[in-house]
């Protein structure tokens, strides 16, 4: 079985481009999956993958940038 790569909550803030105050907050809140190492915490890259994918939202073409935040007040997409 090859093995996984983890990354420590600074290396795992620098690979989602967010702070390391962030990462914790994820953390602490348990939004994101981790694993305890002792009191160490460790971010397999799947994981943080799978968090990146489950954040991603489709591109609105073709709204105004009034109607795009409308829609996401609404949590709909634009009927055209």
């Amino acid at each position: 079985m090859p093995a996984r790569q983890m990354l420590n909550v600074v290396d795992a803030a620098d690979y989602l481009g967010v702070t390391t105050r962030f990462m914790r907050r994820l953390v602490e809140e348990r939004r994101i999956t981790h694993v305890k190492v002792g009191h160490f915490v460790r971010f397999p890259t799947e994981v943080l993958d799978e968090f990146l994918r489950q954040g991603t939202r489709p591109a609105v073409h073709g709204a105004s940038a009034l109607d795009r935040e409308e829609f996401a007040q609404r949590g709909t997409a634009p009927v055209r």
